[in-house]
């Protein structure tokens, strides 16, 4: 159950997918913490939405979400729940890798399956260790947070929730304007402590005049998730 007595309804095609949907309070409890602060007429632009768990709780909340998931499996699954739970004029959702900039390249999918993670939008920022392979190269088109900005027309009640698997600098290169004109109401953005990149996006934030709010360490997971 969700907030007022609504219920979120979720396609069970895989053993992740039912732990998504059993973890859905207990996996990241700082970001359901944080979509219950939003305000009614608030906006969510979920980039990385996977099966789409976190973009149905908040449209049971406020009235627009944008959720977008470039991997076609989770796409297609994602749709599959918005239609079940008749969200479809609260969430938009679309097959776009969101990244530094507008291209034609390749989705890098370790798990192939629904439901899966730790994919990588460009082949040639792909790092692989030996304990991960590639189990499917799948054509992807990528555009960048402030293009999605104009498209989609975003407003001043907007929060941006970022959960990517390690594209997170690429993608802030691509959130320029948006970042400089702080066009979003808060971010969320999940982050890995060990890379190379996390306190380049700590600067990038604080360059831009965002304050952290919050740093929380998953109870599942050793990710990090910061709070602007």
């Amino acid at each position: 159950k969700v907030n007022k007595g609504n219920k979120i309804s979720l396609r069970n095609f895989n053993k992740i997918c039912k732990f998504r949907t059993k973890t859905l309070y207990t996996k990241e409890p700082e970001t359901i913490s944080w979509i219950n602060k939003f305000h009614k007429n608030d906006t969510l632009i979920d980039i990385g939405a996977n099966i789409g768990v976190y973009s149905l709780y908040a449209a049971n909340r406020i009235k627009k979400v944008f959720a977008f998931e470039p991997d076609a499996l989770n796409y297609a699954l994602l749709n599959l729940n918005i239609s079940d739970n008749n969200l479809q004029k609260r969430i938009k959702a679309y097959p776009l890798a969101i990244y530094s900039k507008n291209s034609f390249d390749t989705l890098n999918i370790q798990e192939y399956s629904w439901g899966g993670a730790l994919s990588l939008f460009n082949s040639k920022n792909f790092i692989i260790s030996k304990k991960n392979k590639v189990s499917f190269n799948q054509g992807a088109v990528s555009m960048s947070i402030d293009d999605v900005a104009k498209g989609i027309k975003i407003n001043s009640n907007t929060h941006c929730k970022i959960d990517v698997d390690g594209n997170e600098i690429e993608i802030l290169k691509g959130a320029k304007n948006c970042l400089k004109r702080k066009l979003f109401k808060s971010i969320l953005i999940e982050l890995d402590i060990k890379s190379k990149d996390y306190y380049k996006i700590l600067r990038l934030f604080k360059n831009n005049n965002y304050v952290l709010l919050s740093k929380n360490s998953s109870p599942l997971f050793s990710g990090l998730y910061d709070q602007f």
